[in-house]
């Protein structure tokens, strides 16, 4: 499969024990929050490569994904 086979056109997900589909005219954004999102990205085949082989799932795309992972403690808001 080609680099340009790798196509989203939507999501299928699960909500009360029934499954849905939702498609997209124009894109689709994955956002699962900030350790969410990297791990979808991750068992999607997605991310560093050898880290990918060392756990068994197949490379799709060598990339870096959370490797700049920072938690912040606090925020200062409406100062």
């Amino acid at each position: 499969m080609r680099e340009s086979d790798y196509r989203v056109y939507g999501v299928q997900y699960e909500r009360h024990g029934i499954t849905y589909s939702a498609l997209a005219n124009m894109e689709t954004i994955l956002s699962a929050g900030t350790i969410g999102t990297p791990k979808i990205l991750l068992l999607s085949g997605i991310g560093p490569r050898k880290y990918l082989q060392e756990v068994g799932i197949p490379c799709k795309k060598d990339i870096s994904v959370g490797q700049n992972l920072q938690d912040h403690v606090a925020t200062m808001l409406g100062l």
